[in-house]
Parts: structure tokens; C-alpha cells; sequence
């Protein structure tokens, strides 16, 4: 019975290997991170994927194990919500789950924040279809749930829910067929790349940071939008992102940046320290100025929908701004033949609103994730898109 986590936990690098040193009830084992958890590792997920070697005799690990081996323990229920890649690699293709009691985002210990699940996990290969799926609700465990894979992902879904897509959305695409779905740029850093406006000048923006202000070159910069906090379509805060790349999307090189741009670059330099502390101090030397992760660099601009990755029910608000970027969440870019108004009116509609609360990962206090693995799947209308 798996009720806590590890008393501890060390990482080992060993011949160019991510390792992990898990102790747990005076045993210790010795693991292998895979290149899908290297980061921050839940410790739970470690240890439950221990018990899933161990359950199902790989060479070498533990051949002594009956058939009828199972094991049932508390675990943090994003390792078996919706579209986790950990449900689909370790437990759908060898259907070891035998029951799945999720509490969402009920407070099962009190004065703790933890999303909760009790998963029975077993060996039986002759078992091939999981018992019971079920989620607490209002007070009391209701309607028995199923695995519902898609073309791209796994979701955990009700009965109710199933017959509802088949009797009424049979007729729809998913989003992902009509849009380009992309979460916005990633810095790494955004105190830094991220700067508020306070005037603008002939060739130079006043920026402040801290309580201090200072200028950087007009053209050293774009305007980007807080997707998290819009109202109206529009972003209360006049917000800058320095943005160190070229028309296609490369790096501009650093001695070249500092002499098109001497003072972003000094800012820059000023806070190379911080730069180069990101991903635990591996970050690519040579790339120190540049953003954390290469994403929405190019696909950032243009005419988009935006939307943050959290939210208590469907905020999805256009910007029509074509040079300008986003963070903090992710933006819908419909494709030709597609109304964009149409596309909104769907998105922030009241059965938006239904299939996330069936397939996205709940939050405290009613918010739900709307991150690009959920809201891909939704339906929109063939009609209403008018899909060439």
C-alpha cells in the first residue's frame, strides 16, 4: 500500500545516465530517470513506476513475482488523468489498472493542497478491460468512467459524456483539424525579456523593472500580450518582450545584437548571471540571451485567438495585432476557410465549457487547464467552420 512519499531521494548522473536513488520502507532502489521525466520528478511517479517493473517481471527485475501480483495505493491523480504520456507508456498498453477512485480536486487531507487518486493496480495479463473508473463528486463517488483514446491522446471520460459526443457531435471536427494550436514564447526567464512600457520615445522605449527605469532600442523589441490577463481582447499593462532574433526566426549572433543594439544587449549582460542559471545551470552558453525554449518565436505573430492555460470556464478573445507575441498561455490560429468569429463564438460556448469539465485536469476553487492536449480535441461544427 503506497500512502506517502519517499523519506528520500538523491540524483546520480553515472557514464552520461540520469539516475535516481529512491529509499522507501528501508529498501532502496536505484532508477533510471527516462528522457520523458528528466526535470522535476514527482517522487510518487518514480515509485509507482518501480512497482510497475516490478509487476511485470522484466528481465532481470524481480522474475519471482506471481501472476496475481497487485498493488493499491494514494497517488497524485495527474499520473492517471487525462492525456498523461506516463498513462499511456506504463499502464494502458499492459492493462494493469484494475480500479481508478479520482477525487479531482476535493481536499482529502486537511490543511494540504494535493490532488488525490486510489489506483489498484494489477498483473493479471488475462484481465484485459479495466473494472472502474470513477470520480468524486458532490460528496460521493458517481458514474463509472472509461479510457477514450483519441488519435493523438488518452482522456478518462463518462458514460454520460460518451453518449452525449455520440448522439450529438458526430457531425464535428477537432479543433486541432481547423487550427494551429501553439502555446506562447517561453523565456525562462521573464523579468528579464518581459518589460512594462512606461513612454515611448523617437527610437528607444522607457522600460521599468524594480523600480528602476531604463531604454532599450524600439527595434530591439515587440510588443507581447499576457495571455492570462486579458480583458476585451486587450492587456491592461503595456508590455514589451526584447527579442534577440531574425526574420526567420534564428538567433541573431551576440556581437552582432550588441552593436545593432547596445543597450537591450547591455540589459541583457547586466542579467547574464540569471540567463545562464536556467535548466539548473545547462543552459547553452553560447545562447545565453536568447529565450529558454524555441517555441512561438515565429508562430507567436499573427492573427490569433488567445486563451490562458488556466481558467474557471472558456476565455478564448481575439487580437487582431499581427506583430504582436504572447505568454503566458496559448493562442488558436484558425485555418483558411475558417470564420475566426465563428471559431470564438464555439470555444467560448457552454459545450466548451461541458467537455473540459469531462476531460481536462481540475484546480482548486473551479479552474480547469485549457492546455493544448485538452482544448485539441474539442468539436467545432464542420458546418459552422466551413472546412475546405
Amino acid at each position: 500500500m503506497i500512502t506517502a512519499e519517499p523519506a528520500v531521494i538523491r540524483t546520480h548522473r553515472r557514464q552520461g545516465l540520469h539516475l535516481i536513488e529512491l529509499r522507501y520502507a528501508h529498501t532502496a532502489f536505484l532508477i533510471r530517470i527516462d528522457p520523458l521525466f528528466q526535470g522535476a520528478v514527482p517522487q510518487q511517479r518514480l515509485l509507482v513506476q518501480k512497482i510497475i517493473q516490478m509487476l511485470m517481471g522484466r528481465p532481470g527485475q524481480f522474475r519471482s513475482m506471481s501472476g496475481g501480483a497487485y498493488c493499491c495505493g494514494v497517488v497524485h491523480n495527474p499520473l492517471i488523468i487525462p492525456n498523461h504520456p506516463w498513462l499511456s507508456l506504463y499502464i494502458i498498453p499492459h492493462y494493469f489498472i484494475k480500479q481508478l477512485y479520482d477525487f479531482g480536486d476535493y481536499q482529502v487531507f486537511p490543511g494540504v493542497t494535493t490532488y488525490t487518486a486510489i489506483v489498484n493496480i494489477v498483473k493479471n495479463t488475462s484481465q484485459r478491460k479495466t473494472k472502474a473508473f470513477k470520480q468524486y463528486r458532490e460528496g460521493e463517488f458517481c458514474d463509472k468512467y472509461f479510457l477514450q483514446k483519441s488519435n493523438l491522446c488518452w482522456s478518462v471520460v463518462s458514460n454520460r459524456y460518451k453518449r452525449s459526443f455520440e448522439s450529438k457531435w458526430s457531425d464535428h471536427a477537432p479543433l486541432r483539424e481547423i487550427a494551429n494550436i501553439h502555446v506562447g514564447i517561453q523565456t525562462l526567464a521573464d523579468r528579464i525579456f518581459i518589460l512594462e512600457v512606461k513612454k515611448h520615445e523617437a527610437d528607444k522605449v522607457e522600460c521599468k523593472v524594480n523600480g528602476t527605469n531604463f531604454l532599450v532600442e524600439t527595434k530591439a523589441v515587440r510588443r507581447v500580450y499576457k495571455a492570462s490577463a486579458l480583458k476585451n481582447g486587450k492587456d491592461k499593462v503595456n508590455r514589451v518582450a526584447i527579442y534577440p532574433y531574425q526574420t526567420d526566426g534564428s538567433l541573431i549572433e551576440e556581437q552582432e545584437f550588441a552593436d545593432m543594439y547596445p543597450f537591450a544587449y547591455q540589459w541583457l549582460l547586466h542579467n547574464k548571471r540569471r540567463l545562464l542559471s536556467r535548466d539548473k545551470h545547462t543552459f547553452d552558453r553560447n545562447k545565453w540571451y536568447g529565450y529558454g525554449r524555441d517555441v512561438s518565436i515565429l508562430s507567436g505573430f499573427g492573427v490569433k485567438i488567445l486563451t490562458s492555460g488556466m481558467n474557471p470556464k472558456p476565455n478564448f478573445q481575439y487580437c487582431g495585432e499581427k506583430d504582436t507575441l504572447f505568454y503566458s498561455g496559448y493562442c488558436v490560429k484558425p485555418r483558411s476557410g475558417v470564420d475566426i468569429q465563428l471559431l470564438i463564438s464555439e470555444l467560448n460556448s457552454k459545450r466548451m465549457e461541458q467537455y473540459i469539465r469531462q476531460v481536462s485536469q481540475p484546480f482548486r476553487g473551479g479552474w480547469y487547464s485549457y492546455a493544448k492536449r485538452y482544448i485539441q480535441e474539442f468539436p467545432v461544427p464542420v458546418k459552422v467552420c466551413e472546412i475546405e
